[in-house]
């Protein structure tokens, strides 16, 4: 951190700025990129270090275990690249799917992209390879992204992003966001499905996560002739301690939130749609430091109320107007860890992506 003093140099009438078309700040600015030119550069190829050689290794682990689940659970496609040789014929065991770091057998010939089947290839036989998880630095802000290269579904997994630079890349961050790109091209029809998946993953590795892990789901159903939403709640947490820090269990576990008695219970979705209407609404979320999360998220809701009551903020009426208050409230959120965390502890920030559904 630094600070420049720029004396004698004009400012904006509100006082807010410099008046920046003025001949004293054009001379201050060219003396400032002309002082800082060499830092930038200096600061730009830090950048582009590369990600450590072990989360290399770890990212074709990642690809081989995921691999191996998508073929036990029979949803090949959902990772589908192309078959590099043709199977055989006789029937394979799966094997238990390993977690401890194996070195990759590979040559110096072999290409780190599988080549193209021939036109002529079956598309079963297209399904039968297994897409490519790289590491390469994207924006900080951005975890993963899935792209299509040369016909092959490759997992992008960001090495700039703060939790992957702080955990060095390690199997489980890599297995966890691979899965996260993968299982977006998803679907399900119903709790069933969902806990079926659940209980695959739990019989899928014989290693089981130390750290809480908490991911919603959340979508619409037709149930009845009417559009219902679910929040499908995974977890591998069994309570809360006093302080809001979360325990953790020795599996996974799901719940349909929507359906809960204390909740809306059997209620149709014409119902529910009633009782969340304008000005009511209903939220389902969990935070790090979960006693930490909801004192600053009152606060932070008397501050929009007051920002409203002043006229400095519209009613919210759209679901424009309420994705504008989560990032509000997620950004909130996150200059607490700014402040009082250090930098490899600041676990929310960064951004905020919010992603609105209209009822159906």
């Amino acid at each position: 951190m630094g600070e420049v003093d720029v004396p004698n140099v004009a400012l904006t009438m509100n006082k807010t700025d410099f008046d920046r078309d003025g001949q004293a700040w054009v001379a201050v600015e060219a003396r400032m990129h002309k002082l800082l030119a060499s830092w930038v550069r200096r600061l730009a190829r830090d950048v582009e270090v590369p990600p450590p050689s072990s989360a290399i290794k770890v990212a074709e682990q990642v690809r081989r275990l995921l691999s191996q689940a998508l073929r036990l659970s029979d949803r090949q496609d959902l990772f589908a690249g192309f078959a590099p040789a043709r199977p055989s014929s006789k029937p394979r065991e799966a094997p238990e799917l390993p977690l401890e770091p194996q070195e990759p057998v590979m040559t110096d010939h072999e290409p780190r992209t599988p080549p193209p089947s021939p036109p002529d290839a079956p598309p079963d036989a297209r399904k039968r390879g297994f897409g490519i998880i790289a590491l390469r630095p994207l924006d900080p802000r951005v975890r993963s992204m899935t792209v299509l290269e040369d016909g092959v579904r490759t997992v992008v997994i960001n090495s700039r992003y703060p939790l992957f630079l702080e955990r060095r890349g390690d199997v489980w961050y890599q297995l966890e966001t691979a899965a996260r790109e993968i299982c977006k091209s998803a679907e399900a029809n119903s709790v069933a499905e969902y806990e079926k998946r659940v209980t695959d993953l739990n019989a899928l590795f014989h290693t089981f996560p130390t750290e809480p892990m908490v991911l919603h789901l959340s979508g619409f159903e037709m149930d009845v002739g009417q559009w219902k939403p679910r929040i499908f709640f995974i977890r591998n947490t069994t309570a809360l301690l006093p302080s809001g820090a979360y325990v953790v269990g020795n599996q996974f576990d799901c719940s349909e939130e929507i359906t809960q008695p204390y909740y809306f219970g059997a209620d149709s979705g014409n119902v529910i749609r009633g009782k969340v209407t304008f000005p009511q609404y209903f939220s389902f979320r969990q935070g790090y430091s979960l006693g930490t999360f909801n004192t600053i998220d009152a606060a932070l809701r008397l501050s929009m109320d007051t920002l409203v009551q002043g006229g400095l903020q519209p009613v919210p009426t759209t679901l424009t107007d309420l994705a504008d208050r989560m990032k509000f409230q997620i950004h909130g959120y996150g200059a607490y860890f700014a402040a009082f965390y250090t930098p490899f502890e600041q676990y929310v920030g960064g951004g905020a992506d919010v992603v609105t559904a209209a009822w159906p």
